[in-house]
């Protein structure tokens, strides 16, 4: 269904404001939530004996410089770093809170 901040005690109306930061983010860097996530997952399963590249570093770069958006805008609202939160996106309707 889209981004949302896991492991956040944080207000919905502030999560979606995060989440929003973090899609700009991702639109400007020109990738999906899907494709970034989904490549910053496949460069987190690389094994350091394979001396590659990371593949679809840009894809990778952008998850993450979504996610300090996100994080960012959260500490803007509230004054507080989300230290447990991490940036996750889905297709489902409703995961356990994710919306």
């Amino acid at each position: 269904m889209g981004l949302w901040l896991f492991y956040s005690d944080d207000s919905p109306d502030d999560i979606e404001a995060a989440c929003k930061a973090a899609e700009a983010v991702l639109n400007t860097q020109g990738f999906t939530a899907e494709q970034a996530q989904n490549a910053a997952l496949a460069a987190a399963d690389l094994t350091d004996e394979t001396g590659l590249t990371t593949p679809n570093s840009d894809a990778v770069s952008a998850w993450f410089n979504a996610e300090d958006a996100a994080l960012q805008c959260i500490f803007q609202l509230t004054g507080e770093w989300p230290h447990q939160a991490s940036l996750v996106y889905t297709d489902e309707e409703e995961t356990d809170g994710i919306a």
